[in-house]
């Protein structure tokens, strides 16, 4: 059978274009970005901010309580504030400014510590036995001082993992050398 026998209806039409795809001409998506992460002083704020809520929902603190918590809450966040960033590489010259800029920090660390003590103390007089255990569970939850995500520093750490390479590979013989010239002997 010839092509040229066929109908009119039968003949091909020569098919439209595709439709196009939208996901190839739209402009790539602008990336979208985290803000920075907040320097010490705001991410540690956050932080007590948050345990201090839960805190007193917890503990159930009620109206006639609601002073002392509030004496404590707002020294817990004194204590936070403390601890804030210090000065950024380059703001200050010499190594004496910055010396006593840490001293003066820790300074007022102490005495905010202090008046966490004093508002905990009145606090503590404050609430029930119920409410007194349930804070002493609370505080041992907290993690320890000077913890990172990466686990606690200090004399509760773990041991450092054992050197790798087999046993040989950690004798004096592998021990580095001075005598000889390096990257960091002239």
């Amino acid at each position: 059978m010839s092509l040229a026998l066929l109908p009119a209806a039968h003949a091909q039409e020569p098919s439209p274009p595709p439709p196009p795809n939208p996901m190839a001409e739209a402009a790539p998506a602008p990336v979208e970005r985290l803000p920075p992460p907040p320097r010490a002083g705001g991410g540690a704020l956050w932080f007590v901010a948050e345990k201090l809520a839960a805190a007193e929902i917890a503990l159930g603190i009620t109206p006639e309580q609601q002073a002392p918590w509030r004496g404590f809450a707002q020294a817990a966040i004194a204590l936070a504030e403390a601890g804030g960033p210090g000065p950024r590489a380059g703001d200050e010259t010499g190594g004496v400014e910055r010396f006593k800029h840490m001293l003066e920090a820790q300074t007022r660390r102490g005495e905010a510590a202090a008046e966490l003590s004093r508002a905990l103390d009145t606090l503590g007089a404050a609430l029930t036995p119920a409410q007194r255990a349930t804070a002493d569970r609370l505080l041992a939850d907290l993690p320890p001082p000077f913890a990172d995500p990466g686990g606690p520093r200090g004399a509760g750490a773990p041991p450092p993992p054992p050197p790798m390479g087999p046993p040989g590979d950690r004798d004096a013989a592998s021990a580095p050398r001075f005598d000889k010239p390096s990257l960091f002997t002239r």
